[in-house]
């Protein structure tokens, strides 16, 4: 059997980026806090700076040594993470088995069948009111001595600036 420890993990992954001519190989780097938790490793992504990132993830142990290698160098960034990891994960309860559903019903002859509820009435929208008319609203008055100046008088500069002189 593999022996894994706990620890801080580094995976390495190679991969083509662009296509083409700008296509280039690319290697990512990603370092994981890794917890033991029965027959299962528990995975926490680290940034760059060895801070937890929030992501977690579950592997089998068969899957560490594969896909991770151990730094040993990194065992005290690990015990300083150790706090905010919390206690030792609980090892991933397996779903218990649900039953098929039932897609034929079996008549017994005995029972007669079961009736089903009858649903509610369904709700009547309310009648909402006519819109209210609005009473249009009067211009302004013009006062005494806008009635009899021509518009280009009542310009800021006045008439005179209107026209260009030579």
């Amino acid at each position: 059997m593999n022996q894994v420890q706990e620890g801080i993990y580094l995976e390495t992954k190679q991969t083509q980026v662009g296509t083409g001519h700008t296509a280039s190989r690319v290697t990512f780097k990603n370092f994981y806090a890794l917890r033991l938790a029965g027959e299962e490793a528990v995975l926490f992504l680290l940034d760059d700076n060895l801070g937890l990132t929030g992501l977690r993830e579950s592997v089998p142990l068969a899957q560490v040594n594969k896909r991770l290698e151990y730094q040993p160098d990194l065992q005290n960034a690990f015990a300083a993470l150790l706090p905010k990891l919390g206690s030792r994960p609980q090892p991933a309860a397996r779903p218990a088995a649900r039953p098929a559903p039932a897609a034929v019903q079996t008549v017994n002859p005995a029972q007669p069948p079961q009736a089903r509820p009858t649903p509610p009435a369904p709700q009547a929208r309310p009648v909402a009111p006519p819109p209210q008319v609005r009473p249009a609203a009067a211009p302004p008055a013009k006062t005494g001595s806008q009635q009899d100046t021509p518009w280009w008088e009542l310009t800021q500069k006045g008439a005179s600036n209107l026209l260009k002189k030579d």
